[in-house]
């Protein structure tokens, strides 16, 4: 591959957190030590890609490999018959409340990791994960929101240190991204971040 070709491949890799980048020095020649980059697998970067796959791969699609709508159907039906009423939902995936499904009920809800000294007041319209999940932001001062427009269902991250991601994607802080049915949302990156499947009510 030619040099053009492997850095963008790597830039890619960057940009969805599977390989990171790092300053560094090269090896010592006539014309002394030159400044490189240095490329390695990310923390936790195998176990978010490993965990995106096994997503879909315990559904068995109807449809065919590629039919995500019919992957979605699946999943809500999982969630019908656990007697979870339908409606957009957040379904948890790793960690210790792997499974775990919230209800999308309010128009504006916070995410974030509980706060002991500081616990919310009713905290059912709250996507609020136990401490476990510490690369997410508490809610006392929420990682991201989730807000319902006229037109769909919004992500916004609230300036938080480890950043949302969408489909890999990292948000910008403060910039309202639609979602859309399917998508996978990641509340910081590596061990002890929170991923999700949004499903939408359509």
């Amino acid at each position: 591959m030619t040099y053009q070709n492997t850095k963008k491949h790597l830039d890619r890799l960057v940009s969805i957190s599977l390989v990171q980048r790092a300053a560094g020095f090269g090896r010592e020649t006539d014309r002394g030590i030159a400044p490189v980059w240095k490329y390695s697998l990310a923390d936790g970067g195998l176990l978010n890609l490993t965990k995106t796959l096994g997503i879909f791969s315990s559904i068995i699609p109807p449809m065919g490999y590629n039919d995500i709508r019919e992957r979605i159907r699946a999943v809500r039906t999982t969630l019908d018959d656990n007697g979870i009423p339908a409606g957009p939902v957040l379904y948890l995936i790793g960690g210790t409340e792997d499974g775990r499904a919230f209800i999308l009920k309010n128009d504006r809800i916070p995410m974030g990791r509980e706060d002991p000294d500081h616990p919310p007041a009713g905290n059912e319209a709250m996507v609020v994960l136990p401490d476990d999940y510490r690369a997410v932001t508490r809610v006392t001062k929420p990682h991201a929101f989730l807000i319902r427009s006229v037109e769909s269902w919004q992500i916004e991250d609230n300036a938080s240190t480890g950043g949302t991601f969408l489909n890999s994607r990292r948000l910008d802080p403060l910039k309202r991204t639609a979602l859309a049915n399917g998508d996978v949302i990641d509340l910081s990156v590596g061990a002890n971040a929170a991923r999700f499947l949004f499903i939408s009510d359509e």
